[in-house]
């Protein structure tokens, strides 16, 4: 099962006292990124609301991962998530505000496809390491894709 490490919940008294915030999220993303490429489990929220226990891993390429439940395997680019929503952040989305199975422990992955995907975490502290963990390899990936037309003038 997915752990939060530590380390992202210091007292924010003791980061700003000499912690470096910068290597906290590196520690963070790093632990992140191992526990995917092992492989994590979590917990899908179907279209009825009842929750599907999935294996969730990474590529080495950090590219794509892949969605198990017994025998069934879904692969999903980092390319085609739009976003990785909190719970508030899905509220505002259109066509999803009224989705009544979703709660302050999913974090929804939105597509560019239009279709969106909702994981359940057991505490939030874990839906938010997941959500900013997760969001974060989106954009690095993202950026990575379609640098900047300024770094290459």
């Amino acid at each position: 099962r997915l752990q939060a490490p530590d380390l992202l919940w210091a007292p924010e008294a003791d980061v700003a006292a000499g912690g470096d915030q910068g290597l906290v999220l590196e520690k963070a993303m790093a632990s992140f990124i191992e526990s995917m490429k092992n492989g994590m489990e979590v917990e899908v929220v179907t279209d009825e609301g009842s929750l599907l226990p999935v294996v969730v891993s990474l590529d080495e390429a950090l590219s794509c991962f892949t969605l198990r439940a017994d025998e069934v395997e879904r692969k999903i680019m980092l390319s085609d998530i739009k976003q990785v929503c909190s719970p508030g952040e899905v509220r505002a989305v259109d066509g999803l505000a009224s989705c009544k199975h979703l709660d302050e422990r999913c974090a929804t992955l939105l597509f560019f496809s239009g279709q969106f995907l909702a994981c359940s975490f057991d505490t939030l502290r874990l839906r938010v390491y997941f959500e900013t963990c997760l969001g974060a390899l989106v954009a690095s990936h993202r950026a990575a894709s379609h640098p900047s037309s300024s770094s290459t003038a």
